[in-house]
């Protein structure tokens, strides 16, 4: 019951976090955006994806000091452990981001365990929120949404990202498991 009601608190921080970086997201699209590289070219930060990210981490431990990170741009190489943690993406789709391409969305996700509990993904752009809590669903806007009713992969809407790292090997890979998706059954 403990973990439940941390769950819970958690989603409360973690979307209260998401609409402060969603505030600062709106307001940076209006203005150029200076960015710089990290592993690849297409690997972008802004200071925008780093004031996103401190906003939201000081709001966790404002409520949590003793939790741990694991945030895109500050803690992304710390292991995964038992410990309560939260996983941080302040801007998914930087570079649609630099671009002034709408989908932009703030990501948050709480584990305890290892297992994700609570998690909210926002647009501020588009005004569409994301919240879920293991075991209880899923809900856009405060909404349940629900899986369609296809049961063939030609009649599902799929949709993926590269992502940053296009290199032969790693391209390929991501076409193959492209490949193995399509041609998997629908359940």
């Amino acid at each position: 019951m403990a973990e439940i009601a941390l769950a819970r608190e958690a989603l409360e921080v973690a979307i209260a976090a998401a609409n402060r970086a969603g505030d600062l997201i709106r307001a940076s699209l209006i203005q150029a955006r200076n960015f710089v590289t990290k592993s690849t070219e297409v690997d972008l930060v802004t200071e925008t994806d780093r004031e996103c990210e401190r906003v939201i981490m000081e709001a966790v431990r404002t409520r949590f000091p003793d939790h741990k990170f694991i945030a895109e741009e500050t803690a992304s190489m710390l292991p995964l452990t038992e410990a309560p943690t939260w996983i941080i993406d302040p801007i998914d789709g930087t570079t649609n981001f630099v671009h002034g391409f709408p989908f932009i969305v703030t990501a948050i996700g709480f584990a305890i365990n290892r297992q994700i509990v609570a998690a909210v993904v926002n647009n501020p752009v588009l005004n569409e929120q994301y919240a879920a809590l293991r075991g209880e669903g899923t809900f856009l806007n405060g909404k349940r949404l629900r899986v369609s009713g296809a049961t063939h992969v030609e009649r599902a809407l799929i949709s993926t990202n590269f992502g940053h790292e296009r290199s032969g090997s790693k391209l390929q890979l991501q076409q193959q498991c492209m490949q193995r998706l399509l041609a998997a059954p629908c359940h």
